[in-house]
């Protein structure tokens, strides 16, 4: 290929590329439906009472046989 015929072909496959870019479609609307309640009606979920803790015993563990005393 000579010097001119590649300089058209680069400057053809620029203008082609470029043209494929433009114009994505309509933007998206910002209206902050991503930040709305996830319950539109307002019923209350009620959560499970937590369990009453449990009393802790005062027996310890005896030590182990290993370690660095």
């Amino acid at each position: 290929m000579t010097l001119p015929r590649l300089l058209m072909l680069v400057a053809a496959a620029a203008s082609l590329t470029g043209c494929a870019s433009l114009g994505g479609g309509n933007a998206p609307i910002c209206d902050g439906r991503h930040r709305w309640p996830a319950n539109p009606h307002g019923s209350t979920l009620i959560a499970a009472p937590a369990p009453p803790p449990q009393p802790q015993t005062s027996e310890a563990a005896p030590p182990s046989g290993g370690g660095c005393a």
